[in-house]
């Protein structure tokens, strides 16, 4: 990532996880038919309670995605937020409202579940998909 630690919005944890997580993607370089992109998704509930999904982006590199799930974070969400406000998935901590939980998947995507105070639940995430060729 091109991100240095110390960045004011994200505790160094999640970034420090991301870096590992876009070093182990670099590295998986086994030759690969596939093809995968990765969808940035905003995730949360409509005054009528109906899940609303916007696709924020398609991205071809992991790390790329993931930029976008923390640049759209700061746009959006963080004058509500503060470092202190996140806590990895694996943890109790922070647990609540006005908290943030993250973790990375299996294929080194970000996900934020922000816990708003009216009790709303908002999410932040990238997906990988494979591309199908006929």
């Amino acid at each position: 990532m091109n991100r240095e630690y110390g960045d004011p919005y994200f505790p160094d944890e999640l970034l420090q996880a991301l870096e590992t997580a876009h070093e182990q993607y670099a590295t998986d370089d086994a030759p690969s038919e596939e093809l995968y992109v990765f969808v940035v998704v905003h995730e949360g509930l409509s005054l009528s309670d109906e899940p609303e999904f916007t696709i924020e982006g398609v991205f071809s590199k992991l790390d790329l995605a993931n930029e976008m799930v923390l640049d759209l974070f700061k746009i959006i969400y963080h004058h509500d937020f503060k470092k202190a406000d996140f806590y990895a998935r694996d943890t109790f901590q922070g647990i609540g409202e006005s908290s943030v939980g993250w973790y990375t998947s299996r294929s080194g995507t970000l996900a934020l579940e922000l816990h708003a105070q009216d009790g709303g639940t908002l999410r932040i995430y990238a997906e990988e998909h494979e591309l199908e060729s006929r």
